[in-house]
């Protein structure tokens, strides 16, 4: 089930995000949820990057949950997350494999477009085995240094891969 902003296409190996409205903008609030069911093999891509524009209110967010089910196989490898300079943006990654199932995850985050600085920009991920927490690391540019030596080192993009393989 897919539903705006979000539509969906299944070409038989592969299933495309497609977005259907400019988002996220202003207090956007998605949640995005997907299930890969025992046996079944599904890779996910998008058609284009996820351009984060300016917010209000609290800012936008974006909630992602990812079960794997028991010989189950996910590639989640959408495009990049692109956080504009009047971004205020947290994003939640929750993935959920079961300890027969495997994953290649891929999250790609730039900051800021062609000589712009990046907006406020928050992201989690968090990754359970069986149940059980096996991973949990997190982004935020509102961290002092951020984006100097201990941080990014000026790089504009930060990139989370994440392969489990029983």
């Amino acid at each position: 089930l897919a539903v705006p902003p979000y539509w969906c296409r299944w070409d038989g190996t592969t299933l495309w995000l497609v977005g259907s409205a400019a988002t996220p903008v202003g207090d956007d609030d998605i949640s995005l949820h997907l299930e890969v069911g025992e046996g079944v093999t599904a890779t996910v891509r998008s058609v284009a990057a996820t351009v984060v524009y300016a917010a209000s209110g609290d800012g936008t967010r974006l909630h992602t949950h990812l079960r794997v089910g028991a010989g189950a196989d996910l590639r989640w490898q959408p495009d990049p997350v692109i956080v504009t300079a009047r971004a205020r943006h947290r994003s939640s990654t929750t993935i959920e494999v079961d300890p027969e199932g495997s994953l290649l995850a891929d999250e790609l985050v730039v900051l800021g477009r062609s000589d712009e600085r990046a907006g406020r920009f928050r992201g989690s991920l968090e990754l359970r085995l069986g149940g059980a927490p096996a991973l949990h690391t997190s982004f935020d540019t509102a961290v002092p240094g951020w984006d100097g030596p201990g941080g990014t080192g000026g790089a504009k993009v930060v990139a989370t891969r994440v392969l489990v393989d029983p």
